[in-house]
């Protein structure tokens, strides 16, 4: 079951990544995380690295509403443009 926001031109979410470790600090391992702001919804995640291609995995596992219709605000960068596209 999915759920979708109640307006597609409505859509505002955020993005984070948390960091931990496996076994040692060489071992990194990152979520990456995209919430609702409205709402507070999980609206999609990726375990990975901290490289494009994790990058463009998390963007992936985003519905595409959230993906064509929404602003996005991350901690260091304001308000970003949903423009982004994965080859």
């Amino acid at each position: 079951m999915q759920i979708l926001p109640e307006t597609p031109t409505d859509i505002e979410w955020e993005c984070d990544e948390i960091w931990s470790f496996i076994n040692s600090q060489e071992n990194p391992v990152y979520l990456w995380l995209a919430i609702e702001r409205k709402t507070r919804r999980l609206v999609g995640l990726y375990f990975g690295d901290r490289s494009r291609e994790s990058a463009e995995k998390f963007w992936r596992s985003l519905p595409l509403v959230y993906r064509n219709n929404a602003q996005v605000y991350t901690e260091s960068m304001g308000i970003v443009s949903t423009s982004y596209s994965v080859k």
